[in-house]
């Protein structure tokens, strides 16, 4: 109770001492008071916002932390190959377009050339083929000497084709095949050069679309190649840090969380003293790696 007395009593001869009304100053403290319990609240509320210290596996030590960067390293090296492999593929690209520039008429002309020629041509050789086929046919059904010589033929090269894919010579067998069937049915190159002489030969390709092709294919072949290298930039990692591919990828996370609390940006979880302290000290060699964790 003394001490009661005694706060106001002091309280009591602040307020008579200064010329600001009694009131203000009341209101002032309130203020006050209820700014440092805001504070406090915002605060308590900001902390529960972060994930807890095990949100992403177990804290960070320096030897977990050197093992991530060696991950870090080793897949570095291999996205630097996939950034030239891709640097030749735009390479590639650049080519392709030029190549293709100022072509579009020629190739509208080109294109619908070769169709109309392949079109002819294939028409005109299923017509043929089936005519033959009738030719065959009919005869097989009429003439039974010329039926038994054919099924006596067909024995005799399923036998021998059997020999040759026994022996493991697939290219022998399909050539024996295709060498009764020109018997039977025809050469196919005759058939090809009766379609030329009746529809005209397919235009030749000009040179620009040559290189353009030539162009493209190396632009494909050089951007599977970057794409590759990028998939294989992981498991690189993994496999330089030496841990599991569970564990290395919650170690980066962990890594990632930090940087973004380091670089400015909003906390995302809790660390221990000792991991805020490991990653202090290695802050230049994540650094160097940022915008690996970023991708």
């Amino acid at each position: 109770m003394r001490r009661l007395r005694y706060a106001a009593a002091m309280l009591a001869a602040a307020m008579i001492a200064s010329p600001i009304p009694a009131s203000a100053q009341l209101g002032g403290l309130m203020k006050k008071a209820k700014s440092a319990v805001e504070k406090k609240a915002d605060n308590a509320i900001g902390k529960t916002d972060l994930m807890p210290v095990n949100a992403f596996g177990a804290p960070l030590t320096e030897q977990s932390l050197d093992a991530v960067i060696r991950g870090l390293t080793a897949s570095q090296a291999k996205l630097d190959e996939a950034k030239q492999a891709q640097a030749e593929a735009d390479k590639y690209n650049k080519l392709m377009s030029e190549a293709a520039a100022g072509h579009d008429k020629e190739r509208e002309s080109y294109r619908e050339t070769s169709n109309n020629v392949e079109n002819c041509q294939s028409t005109f050789i299923s017509a043929r083929r089936d005519s033959l086929m009738k030719t065959f046919q009919s005869k097989m059904l009429s003439d039974p000497a010329a039926r038994a010589e054919a099924v006596k033929a067909a024995s005799n090269l399923s036998a021998e084709s059997n020999k040759l894919l026994q022996a493991g010579d697939t290219v022998g067998a399909r050539t024996l095949m295709s060498q009764q069937a020109a018997n039977l049915m025809g050469d196919p190159k005759l058939d090809t050069a009766a379609a030329i002489k009746k529809c005209g030969a397919a235009p030749a390709k000009p040179a620009w679309l040559g290189d353009e092709e030539k162009y493209r294919a190396q632009w494909e072949a050089a951007n599977n190649k970057a794409r590759k290298i990028e998939e294989e930039a992981r498991t690189a990692g993994v496999s330089a840090s030496g841990m599991s591919k569970e564990n290395y990828g919650l170690a980066r996370e962990r890594i990632i969380n930090w940087l973004q609390e380091k670089n400015g940006g909003k906390a995302v979880q809790v660390f221990t003293d000792e991991e805020r302290k490991a990653m202090e000290s290695r802050n230049s060699d994540i650094q160097k790696y940022s915008k690996q964790l970023r991708g």
